[in-house]
């Protein structure tokens, strides 16, 4: 028997994982799909359906019609026909088919597909638009009633060597009217939606210099601002966003989203240190919190008291983390109330819309 008869190379995590991304209640106008890692979409104003298919694998693969709507998802069932193990054939080359068609009768769709892996050892990939080759990253503009399909195909480059890896694919689908609230513009007073921030043209970044309570229900605090034609980075959530009595932080906000880009919270964010130390979120409504993937530390008494019967977090119910697991743990926490997971255990806890419960 020749080598390439006896050859089965495995790839062990080729699969897709659609989930409705929960970014606490907050509504948007825009769709992302990963393939590789995970697929999340949050539906508002898109109209799309996703169909896909896989040849060059030994199993029986069908993955079924995936349909947005603005107040519509795919059933669990379907999102879980896109979750698979697949090993080669005995010609080494997998092919995946995914169509976009844009339902809409009226509004454009920007889609963009994203190598999120990159480079791996032994594996050939291509990414076509179509027929044409296409660069990962590139936003393509899908006029209303019309569709793109993107074909990727995964090939073993040596068969003389196994194959065992990981690939990912990151497909964005945006509204053509969506704004990103990740992103906010600032007006003269270099303020927007109850904050405050000074600009750093040397490092291109921005700092939060008050918080004016304005905000009902939502608090965003957004990885990014734009003034004057320029791009600033909130790498912090300092003290300043912290009130100057417990009785009237975050008096009107029951959920409070920190956006993608923000990398780190600092001592006393959320605590009014004018007061003691321990007032943290307990006199506040915010229920629920949103942290994103790119956070790297929290300082202690970011969220919460240095003791427990000062009360941990009171009032926060559920955090929701946009990362996954293993980022979380590689988070720097400080001592106290640094971790808002660590004494609450009433405290529901999300990562990518998925509950972890500690047992």
């Amino acid at each position: 028997m020749s080598l390439k008869t006896k050859l089965v190379s495995t790839i062990s995590a080729i699969c897709m994982v659609l989930a409705l991304l929960t970014v606490g209640v907050w509504a948007v106008s825009t769709a992302s799909v990963t393939l590789g890692g995970s697929v999340s979409f949050t539906a508002d104003n898109i109209h799309a359906k996703i169909t896909g298919s896989v040849t060059g694998v030994q199993e029986s693969v069908t993955l079924n019609e995936l349909n947005y709507t603005s107040d519509t998802a795919p059933s669990t069932s379907d999102l879980d026909t896109w979750s698979n193990d697949l090993h080669f054939t005995t010609d080494n080359l997998i092919t995946m088919t995914i169509t976009v068609q844009n339902l809409s009768a009226e509004r454009s769709l920007f889609v963009k597909v994203t190598d999120t892996i990159g480079t791996v050892t032994n594996i050939t990939k291509t990414l076509k638009q179509g027929s044409s080759d296409y660069a990962s990253g590139t936003e393509y503009e899908l006029p209303h009633s019309t569709s793109v399909t993107y074909n990727i195909t995964i090939k073993v480059t040596d068969t003389n060597k196994s194959a065992s890896v990981n690939y990912g694919y990151q497909v964005d689908l945006k509204d053509a009217n969506y704004q990103d609230p990740n992103v906010q513009a600032l007006d003269e007073n270099k303020y927007s939606k109850g904050i405050t921030y000074a600009l750093d043209d040397s490092t291109m970044t921005a700092s939060i210099t008050g918080y004016d309570n304005s905000c009902n229900d939502n608090v965003y605090i957004p990885g990014y601002v734009t003034f004057g034609g320029n791009t600033y980075n909130v790498e912090s959530v300092n003290s300043e966003m912290r009130s100057y009595s417990c009785s009237s932080y975050f008096i009107n906000a029951t959920n409070v989203v920190i956006g993608e880009g923000v990398k780190n919270i600092k001592t006393g964010a959320f605590v009014d240190m004018d007061m003691d130390i321990e007032c943290a979120f307990r006199a506040s409504n915010v229920k629920s919190i949103t942290l994103p993937a790119s956070i790297e530390s929290i300082e202690q008494y970011a969220f919460g008291a240095d003791s427990e019967e000062d009360g941990y977090l009171s009032n926060i119910e559920t955090v929701y983390y946009l990362g996954i697991l293993s980022q979380w743990n590689e988070i720097s926490f400080g001592y106290y109330g640094a971790n808002p997971m660590q004494h609450d255990s009433n405290v529901r806890f999300f990562v990518q819309g998925q509950e972890v419960i500690d047992n």
